[in-house]
């Protein structure tokens, strides 16, 4: 499957002519990139894979380029030298940081790294990224209560959205993958789902604290996580909360909430771009 349908929720064939109570749209603020929790968990999980499996290799190159002697396969330009390696090296530490900043407390391991490599290299990233969206509003809508119980500590995932993700991974991967083993490990299904739960759990604090006055029956209403429009040009995400009560919907309607959301750069950053190419490669 290649193409994403998208539903909207807001449409009167749905839910009548004013089912929307409550549209929260989450502006990301500070910072010099476009990516945020909401819209680039995936893509950060798939730059700390990377980084788990060429890290420390990239490290090494590193090191190398800057020790004697002079002659070395890899030659750096003077400017470059007198920055010194540790500079380079904290540029990479960054980076890390910075794809870890959108994710939940995890290490990878070095197979479940080399599964969303592949995920990424055969371009199943975006379809991918479309159905753990889904995912999250999944969490939000029918298991609200269970959401806002975690804590960070390990739990038993919920059975439904578990079992969701395995037959959805399989039958995304084409046949000749579904018989690989890494396609079906349980760690690759935890790790997506603790992506997921994590992005959950965010929105909903932001979305507490959204709501100021405590007027909103967030565990029985439904969510929608709109996808950004082709002409937008801000990376503002918007949060649809539908409430069942009427009441809710006459208070709420129209009341617009606006949460500020940290962001970060998951581009390469400029230290390390000036590297020769052979020493980055592999982020690339």
């Amino acid at each position: 499957m290649y193409s994403v349908y998208v539903l909207d929720l807001t449409h009167p064939l749905f839910s009548g002519k004013n089912p929307l109570g409550l549209a929260a749209f989450f502006i990301p603020d500070g910072g010099t990139g476009r990516e945020n929790f909401i819209s680039s968990f995936f893509d950060a999980a798939t730059l700390k894979a990377r980084l788990v499996k060429h890290e420390s290799h990239i490290v090494e190159k590193i090191e190398s380029a800057f020790s004697p002697p002079v002659s070395k396969s890899i030659s750096l330009e003077s400017k470059l030298i007198s920055k010194g390696k540790d500079y380079f090296l904290r540029s990479l530490a960054d980076y890390h940081q910075s794809a870890q900043s959108l994710l939940p407390a995890l290490e990878l391991s070095e197979t479940t790294a080399e599964s969303l490599i592949e995920v990424h290299n055969l371009g199943m990233s975006p379809i991918l990224k479309a159905h753990l969206s889904s995912y999250v509003m999944k969490l939000l809508t029918h298991h609200w209560n269970e959401v806002e119980q975690c804590d960070g500590a390990p739990h038993e995932p919920i059975a439904s959205i578990m079992s969701t993700i395995q037959r959805d991974c399989y039958s995304l991967a084409s046949p000749e993958n579904r018989d690989k083993e890494k396609f079906l490990e349980n760690d690759f299904f935890t790790l997506l789902y603790r992506l997921i739960l994590h992005t959950a759990r965010k929105l909903q604090l932001c979305l507490r604290k959204l709501d100021t006055e405590n007027e909103c029956d967030f565990p029985n209403a439904s969510f929608m996580i709109a996808p950004p429009l082709p002409e937008q040009k801000t990376p503002y995400r918007v949060v649809k909360v539908f409430f069942r009560s009427t009441w809710q919907l006459n208070q709420l309607q129209q009341r617009n909430r606006v949460c500020l959301i940290p962001r970060v750069n998951l581009s390469l950053p400029a230290a390390l771009k000036a590297l020769p190419s052979e020493i980055t490669r592999e982020l690339n």
